[in-house]
């Protein structure tokens, strides 16, 4: 599990949730990934909230409902699973993104990440089913 603590940093674009400003508090690095692959990863936020945000070729589900362009984390929630399914056209798509692991979070947020998994496959997604992935040592190209 790790542990995010969002700093009181402002300089990055922010994302209004119910008229709480939301900055960017991770993001993965550019690495090459296939067209198509899920991120599966389960959030717990302590104190604040997190901005999960969609962008072009995501689609965000939060407990198995899928959610529109941003939805609020918060305490109240307790752990969550959070599932994105990327999609993208293989002819426009460099194979390169940093949306992956994207979280905003409002400033001073304390906020728990735990059991990240990324899968070249696309899951059944349906609400109030959960699943875990289990990581292998294969690595796709």
């Amino acid at each position: 599990t790790l542990k995010v603590t969002a700093g009181a940093g402002t300089a990055a674009g922010a994302t209004d949730v119910n008229g709480t400003l939301h900055y960017r508090v991770m993001e993965n690095r550019s690495a090459p990934i296939p067209a198509r692959l899920t991120l599966n990863c389960h959030l717990r936020v302590e104190s604040g909230s997190v901005a999960i945000q969609t962008s072009a070729g995501d689609t965000s589900y939060v407990d198995g409902s899928p959610i529109g362009t941003t939805t609020a984390i918060t305490s109240d929630d307790e752990w969550v699973q959070l599932t994105r399914l990327y999609e993208f056209d293989p002819a426009e798509f460099s194979n390169y993104s940093q949306v992956l692991f994207s979280l905003d979070a409002a400033p001073g947020t304390v906020f728990y990440l735990a059991l990240p998994v990324i899968s070249p496959t696309h899951p059944l997604i349906k609400p109030q089913r959960y699943f875990g992935l289990v990581p292998g040592g294969t690595v796709w190209s």
